[in-house]
């Protein structure tokens, strides 16, 4: 994980652990899971106690569909997700944990077929270094390849038509998909202010060092 937690020492009295609304003390706390990671809370190397979290492969995999219109205007898609930790419905990026045993590249391939639907074409890697999605709590080590990547497809924009609200979608029949997707399209700058989602905004940075 880059370090190893120990027992928080001195500083341990200043949190408290509860385990099913019970207190208890503890030095060193981890929670792991086979395809989430582990979460943990101890003593860090400059000796103050805090909480970190390691997905496997130090995080898991986003992805960005763009087309542009017949005026050249950049269009990126994101899709509209229930997120309880934001209490309520926001447009986010395609993404989603690795499994155990898989790929960067898998996860963004299945990620984007369960999330919007779209197969027809493969998610392509971004350049640039993967990315950390809270430095102060995710543990990836850019160095051993950790962390989020980004991936990008490339939608022909005759496979588009309009939507509700300003925005786009994809034409019916055009995506692996029983429920209509919940993906829109929307001009770049519109796409980034729409989403809280920081991910969704890291992976459009790197999208645009490449098209603009």
């Amino acid at each position: 994980m880059g370090f190893e937690m120990r027992g928080a020492g001195d500083d341990q009295g200043k949190w408290k652990i509860f385990i099913d609304g019970e207190e208890k003390p503890a030095g060193h706390l981890a929670l792991v899971h086979e395809t989430y990671g582990k979460v943990e809370w101890g003593l860090r190397p400059k000796g103050y106690a805090g909480w970190v979290f390691h997905e496997p492969g130090g995080g898991g995999s986003v992805t960005i569909p763009y087309t542009k219109n017949p005026e050249g205007e950049l269009m990126l898609a994101l899709i509209l997700e229930n997120r309880p930790n934001m209490n309520g419905d926001h447009w986010c990026v395609i993404g989603g944990y690795l499994t155990p045993g898989e790929s960067h590249q898998q996860t963004a391939e299945r990620e984007t077929e369960e999330e919007a639907g779209l197969v027809f074409s493969k998610p392509a890697p971004l350049p640039g270094l993967p990315g950390n999605a809270n430095r102060a709590i995710w543990v990836a080590d850019p160095n051993k390849d950790e962390g989020v990547h980004a991936f990008a497809i490339e939608i022909p924009w005759t496979l588009i038509e309009k939507a509700e609200n300003e925005s786009y979608k994809m034409a019916p029949g055009t995506l692996n998909d029983k429920r209509e997707s919940q993906m829109r399209f929307f001009p770049w700058k519109d796409a980034i202010q729409r989403s809280p989602d920081m991910l969704a905004r890291g992976a459009i940075a790197q999208l645009l060092t490449v098209l603009l």
